[in-house]
């Protein structure tokens, strides 16, 4: 069981108010909270009026600890009131579905599943069940997906997946969890070969589990991307899943899994100069017409070193004959480089989904360009959705940034960008990083545009890589915070250390 030291292990607590610019709507009181430990990952929890800040990470011993720390009314991070020693057993950590009230912080562990009571300053077992994921990494704890409200009850149920498919855990009216019902989609076998490791080691992949309406029934199914088709599990009037598969063939000419997993895993020989990788990126409504739609990614190769991607939007059709996509694309995001972390959001409040796409340029020319001066310069595109359910061939408007890099320490200096609501006037607002001591925000405006012209800026610290900058709502007062944890390119004292920006 986990030990609870109540000794304030916490240190240094500092305030500050950044948001220099008089226009801002909002400003940022900083705390600056000496966890003691690698920060993995965090969660919020607590009841309305009373939030508290869990930080979940590992120290130099490679022990896994959980730090509870109280967020006062005025936006500061107080120093904490428990901390933990956590489990060996334990692999991974979910908080939840984003925007409950309460979030919970629940483990995965060798052995089960366990969540902490955050009043209790405990820990509690909920399932007991053998998953995918038999022994721990000892290299601290990751996040990953396994709690949410599967079949739209407003309770949360747990996904496990092992060698034999997804365990489904649904919860009751009681709060306690049903017995598993089992989805036979097992796990997807890829052989390793690596100059580093012996030839053939294997590595087991679960397959993403997609919760949409697959026959219009406005209630939530679960599908499966598997050999170019979609594995479905329909639910039920009790609320729970038929374990027969519904398979829908996709005629999307998507790459073989086969040849996508050999490609991946460098075990075959292929010509890069005329390839062409086409793979489901994502399945999910984006139009908000209650059907769900299909997102292709293309990566276009015309040699090893000049390479492009593209993403396929395809919108799904119900009728006769069931869920359907068009073999033609309706719509075709492109760009002159290579398109990474599509990132899908409702930018200007009208309930579809719009896009942010970054890009690189990725070939021999930009390759000795970025050799010779440290840096390579990265496109921001932006896509609103129009009103037949389209993007239009040319973003609303895009951003150039840059991301900066060390050829002796290896280090990269990644830009940080989110979306989120920053201001609480339900339209969402654009960060992107300035500098090592900036970022700005844009007002989202809810236009063409999606996003004002001129930003703010607020002063602070950036940790090296931008992608350890998170917005979320802390203090539940619908205004996006800000969480920033440093790494060991930030320093070693800097790597024990998050920062944390409430928006008042």
């Amino acid at each position: 069981m986990a030990r609870l030291f109540l000794a304030p292990l916490l240190l240094s607590v500092t305030l500050g108010v950044a948001g220099a610019e008089p226009e801002a709507p909002v400003h940022f009181v900083q705390t600056l909270v000496n966890a003691g430990f690698h920060v993995d990952g965090y969660a919020s929890g607590g009841g309305p009026g009373e939030r508290v800040l869990m930080l979940v990470g590992h120290n130099e011993k490679r022990s896994n600890l959980l730090g509870v720390y109280p967020i006062e009314a005025d936006g500061r991070v107080a120093s904490p009131v428990a901390r933990f020693q956590l489990p060996e057993s334990f692999v991974f950590f979910d908080q939840g579905p984003q925007g409950r009230e309460r979030s919970q912080l629940t483990f995965l562990a060798t052995d089960g599943v366990w969540r902490y009571d955050v009043n209790g300053h405990r820990l509690m077992k909920l399932v007991e069940v053998k998953s995918l994921y038999r022994e721990p990494t000892h290299a601290g704890l990751s996040a990953l997906d396994f709690v949410m409200d599967i079949n739209g009850d407003g309770r949360e149920d747990l996904a496990i997946p092992d060698f034999e498919g997804y365990r489904l855990f649904l919860q009751d009216e009681d709060g306690k969890f049903a017995n598993a019902t089992l989805l036979p989609v097992r796990p997807r076998m890829q052989m390793i070969n690596r100059v580093h490791l012996p030839r053939g080691v294997p590595r087991y992949l679960r397959y993403h589990m997609y919760r949409v309406d697959l026959d219009g029934d406005q209630r939530i199914d679960l599908a499966f991307v598997r050999d170019g088709e979609l594995v479905g599990f329909i639910q039920n009037e009790e609320g729970s899943y038929d374990t027969t598969a519904r398979n829908i063939v996709l005629d999307l000419d998507l790459t073989p899994e086969y040849l996508a997993r050999a490609l991946d895993s460098d075990d075959v020989d292929v010509d890069h100069s005329h390839l062409t990788l086409r793979q489901v990126q994502d399945l999910r409504d984006l139009n908000a017409d209650g059907i769900p739609d299909i997102v292709v990614q293309a990566t276009i190769s015309s040699g090893v070193l000049d390479k492009k991607t593209e993403y396929h939007v395809h919108l799904g059709r119900l009728g006769d004959e069931g869920l359907r996509f068009n073999e033609q694309a309706d719509s075709v995001v492109r760009s002159d480089g290579f398109q990474f972390y599509l990132t899908k959001v409702d930018m200007n409040a009208d309930g579809r989904l719009d896009l942010m796409s970054p890009s690189i340029g990725f070939g021999v020319r930009q390759l000795i360009g970025a050799l010779f001066t440290g840096r390579i310069g990265m496109d921001v595109a932006f896509y609103g959705m129009q009103s037949d359910g389209t993007y239009p061939e040319e973003p609303a408007m895009t951003r150039d940034v840059s991301v900066k890099f060390d050829l002796s320490s290896g280090y990269v200096d990644w830009p940080a960008m989110d979306i989120a609501d920053f201001d609480g006037d339900g339209v969402a607002d654009l960060l992107i990083q300035k500098d090592g001591e900036h970022f700005e925000i844009f007002p989202g405006n809810g236009s063409a545009q999606l996003f004002a012209d001129d930003p703010w800026t607020v002063n602070t610290v950036m940790p090296r890589d931008g992608e350890r900058v998170d917005a979320l709502d802390l203090d539940r007062d619908g205004k996006s915070d800000i969480l920033m944890r440093y790494s060991s390119a930030d320093g070693e004292a800097e790597a024990l250390k998050i920062r944390v920006l409430v928006a008042r």
